[in-house]
């Protein structure tokens, strides 16, 4: 019996111990923005929620938007076409104020009989010129509670042209769903200009609670261990 219960908590042990990519989100389909596209709202959605590749145990909606315009600027100073496989968007510091009026927010929630933990969020982007917030940024509710600020602002440079990954790193645990808001901010510099957005993903781990026969024989197992040094 001492063997069953030991065998049975290192199993809950390792339920709550695997982390992995829970969304990778899907930004290949996405159709360049053809010229004079330049200030027109993207569509709601931006990508529906099967390009999220939610891992088992867990559901997103869609990735969608609030406010945001499409940019057909392809350098810093340039205008074009943009590329295709990447969201190309501004107006997130509406009026360059440093509030985050704007943003890209999807919510991610665990299947009935889980629970959801995050450990990082990642975004792969380059900020076109001066124009853009320079604040990287996101804001995030857990079970509907109020927006917080998960980790901290990441300040960025000019990417000229070049993705830069950028990871933020906090621990929510036991959720039952939680909002991921995309919100930078001006953080010194820029205001309504654009980014080039084509990685975002989200890690962690979907615990499963423990089915009732698993908690009885654990349960079990630690009353005869009880007796038995009685």
């Amino acid at each position: 019996m001492k063997t069953v219960v030991i065998a049975s908590l290192v199993l809950l042990a390792q339920v709550s111990a695997n982390a992995a990519v829970l969304v990778d989100w899907d930004f290949s389909g996405i159709p360049a923005e053809p010229v004079g596209s330049e200030n027109t709202p993207p569509p709601h959605p931006l990508l529906l929620s099967t390009n999220a590749n939610a891992a088992a145990g867990l559901s997103s909606s869609d990735l969608d938007h609030v406010g945001l315009t499409y940019s057909t600027a392809v350098a810093p100073g340039g205008v074009g076409t943009a590329v295709a496989g990447e969201l190309n968007v501004k107006n997130f510091d509406r009026g360059g104020d440093g509030i985050n009026d704007h943003y890209i927010f999807f919510t991610l929630a665990a299947n009935a009989g889980n629970t959801l933990n995050i450990d990082t969020l990642s975004i792969n982007l380059w900020r076109n010129g001066g124009g853009a917030p320079n604040g990287i940024a996101f804001d995030v509710s857990v079970d509907a509670g109020p927006f917080e600020l998960y980790d901290a602002v990441q300040t960025q440079g000019t990417g000229a042209g070049v993705p830069i990954l950028r990871e933020f790193n906090e621990s929510i645990t036991g959720a039952s769903s939680v909002e991921i808001r995309f919100t930078p901010r001006n953080a010194g510099q820029g205001s309504t200009g654009n980014f080039h957005i084509n990685g975002l993903t989200v890690e962690g781990s979907v615990i499963p609670e423990p089915s009732g026969a698993l908690l009885a024989l654990v349960g079990t197992g630690l009353l005869a261990l009880r007796r038995r040094r009685q």
